[in-house]
């Protein structure tokens, strides 16, 4: 599990495309992971004030790994 902090301001539109790939660069098929977002007040924060999962649906591949 990897934490990341995005600053994102309200209102706005927002998208994130991540590639996983091997220790060989070759993309790594990812269509039955899931993802657990969580957002909080402000970085670093316990306070959740919001939550995004895609564990019923699964992550939706554009290609191998994206």
């Amino acid at each position: 599990m990897a934490y990341t902090n995005f600053d994102i301001v309200q209102g706005d539109t927002w998208s994130l495309e991540v590639t996983y790939t091997d220790t060989n660069d070759q993309p790594i098929n990812i269509s039955n992971y899931n993802v657990i977002a969580e957002v909080t007040d402000k970085p670093g924060s316990k306070n959740v004030i919001a939550s995004i999962s895609t564990a019923s649906g699964g992550i939706t591949m554009v290609d191998d790994g994206t």
